[in-house]
C-alpha cells in the first residue's frame, strides 16, 4: 500500500470514529466503506458487520463477519457476533462453533478473582 493510500485509509478511519462519537451511523458506514477502497481490513469489516446487524441486515452482517474472519481468523469479536446471528437464526451448531472460536482469544477470559474484587 502506498503512503498516500495509508493516509487516506487512516483518514477514513478517523472520520468514521468521529461520526461514531456524534452518533451519525450513516457517516460511520460511509467512511468505513471508503476505507475498504484503500485496504481490506478485518476491523473495518467487523465494524461494518455490526452496523449491518444494527440495521437488521443479517445477511450483510454475516458477509462482513466472514470476511473479517478470513482476514483475521482469531477475530474474537467477529466470531462472537457471527455466533450471535447464528444463535438467533436457530443454527445452534454454527453458533457453538463461533462462540468456541471466540473464546480461544485469551483476552476474552474473565479473571473471576478480578471480577469479584472489582477489577474486571
Amino acid at each position: 500500500m502506498t503512503k498516500r493510500a495509508v493516509r487516506r485509509f487512516n483518514s477514513e478511519l478517523l472520520a468514521a470514529r468521529e461520526a461514531q462519537n456524534t452518533g451519525d451511523v450513516a457517516k460511520m458506514q460511509h467512511h468505513y466503506e471508503c476505507a475498504l477502497e484503500f485496504r481490506d481490513h478485518a476491523g473495518v469489516r467487523q465494524n461494518l458487520g455490526a452496523l449491518a446487524q444494527l440495521r437488521g441486515d443479517t445477511d450483510m452482517a454475516k458477509r462482513h463477519y466472514r470476511r473479517a474472519i478470513q482476514l483475521d481468523p482469531k477475530s474474537s469479536r467477529s466470531h462472537s457476533n457471527l455466533g450471535g446471528i447464528y444463535r438467533a437464526e436457530g443454527e445452534k451448531a454454527l453458533a457453538r462453533k463461533h462462540y468456541t472460536l471466540a473464546m480461544r482469544d485469551p483476552s476474552n477470559v474473565v479473571d473471576a478473582g478480578a471480577r469479584r474484587d472489582g477489577r474486571g
